[in-house]
């Protein structure tokens, strides 16, 4: 089983980026889980280089999207404060 990350949609396929092989797949949005949207961490089993199954990894899902709210938020509170003189 692999991790994944569904990257965007374009039109009725769904591109994932498959971490440990550096990989970009593209499969028919159908094939993903109901609650599945970009910005999504996968597990997915791949048999003859096309993915068997497809889940949602919910632990590492909520885990980046706390990471990138709080780089989001770091960046937000040094707005406006620069090391130049104006």
């Amino acid at each position: 089983m692999y991790s994944a990350y569904f990257d965007r949609k374009e039109g009725n396929q769904a591109v994932i980026l498959i971490e440990s092989l550096k990989k970009q797949i593209t499969v028919h949005a159908e094939k993903l889980p109901e609650d599945c949207f970009p910005g999504t961490w996968l597990k997915i089993e791949l048999h003859d280089g096309q993915p068997s199954h497809i889940h949602i990894d919910k632990d590492k899902t909520e885990k980046e999207q706390a990471k990138t709210a709080g780089l989001l938020a770091k960046l937000q509170s040094k707005k406006g404060k620069s090391n130049y003189k104006k």
